[in-house]
């Protein structure tokens, strides 16, 4: 496995854990480091499209 599977892999890890434990605070800062300012998460009905600058608030 490469490198970049493996930093992926340990992100995902610590945001699932993040979640898991959820604190509101602690997701966000998560998410700020894993999102870019311009991304767009496309969510389940009835959520549709966010932009992540919706998503760090």
């Amino acid at each position: 496995m490469t490198l970049i599977h493996q930093q992926n892999k340990s992100a995902i890890k610590v945001f699932c854990k993040t979640l898991y434990d959820f604190d509101e605070k602690a997701v966000q800062s998560i998410l700020r480091e894993m999102l870019a300012r311009d991304a767009v998460c496309h969510l389940c009905h009835p959520f549709g499209d966010v932009a992540a600058d919706q998503i760090y608030e």
